[in-house]
């Protein structure tokens, strides 16, 4: 009876908590300089990198449907160069696994760097990370070549080429050197939630 009587008032206790009404949400003000400032979570960060890779991807794709030629030759190619990533990425996980301790809050390695120090040894530490390094450096000259190329009629607007041409001129590397030199400093701030 005891064990039947405690349930209904925990019961009773719950209902009586979900029918209560929240109350307002006030806006107060900020105690201060850190309550202004917008802390960005791990979600928020895959969301980003996933927009910004999906975007770059998607303006980038026709120029490189073009530039392959025939019409069947892109699509097989996109085809295998994304079963290439999806068999290098299980690679990397199963050799990840494989090579960490076994314990029941974390398995494997934390990085691709410490993954590689453990397969390889000591020295191929830094070469991953010069790996790593480099595939980021000509991320952003991409981005910055498709920056350019978005910006040509204003660049072309602003310098005027002397001949039409086709391709990079002399006014169109001016505004991408522009606009990477205006975007440079803001990679560079303490948190990017805001950007």
């Amino acid at each position: 009876e005891r064990e039947q009587e405690r349930e209904r008032r925990q019961a009773q206790t719950m209902n009586e908590e979900l029918t209560q009404p929240s109350p307002p949400n006030l806006p107060t003000k900020p105690n201060s300089e850190e309550d202004n400032i917008r802390h960005g979570t791990i979600t928020s960060a895959r969301w980003n990198l996933l927009s910004s890779m999906v975007g770059g991807g998607t303006l980038s794709l026709p120029l490189a449907f073009r530039q392959i030629g025939t019409g069947f030759a892109a699509p097989l190619l996109l085809i295998l160069i994304a079963a290439c990533v999806h068999f290098t990425i299980l690679a990397l996980i199963s050799a990840s696994n494989a090579s960490g301790k076994k314990s029941l809050e974390r398995r494997g390695n934390a990085s691709l760097e410490s993954l590689s120090c453990t397969a390889f040894g000591p020295c191929f530490y830094g070469a991953t990370m010069l790996l790593v390094s480099s595939v980021c450096f000509f991320a952003t000259v991409g981005y910055a070549v498709l920056l350019r190329d978005l910006l040509e009629p204003l660049a072309d607007h602003l310098l005027p080429p002397s001949s039409p041409t086709v391709g990079p001129t002399l006014g169109r590397n001016v505004c991408m050197m522009v606009a990477v030199l205006l975007i440079t400093p803001l990679t560079t701030l303490q948190t990017l939630t805001a950007l």
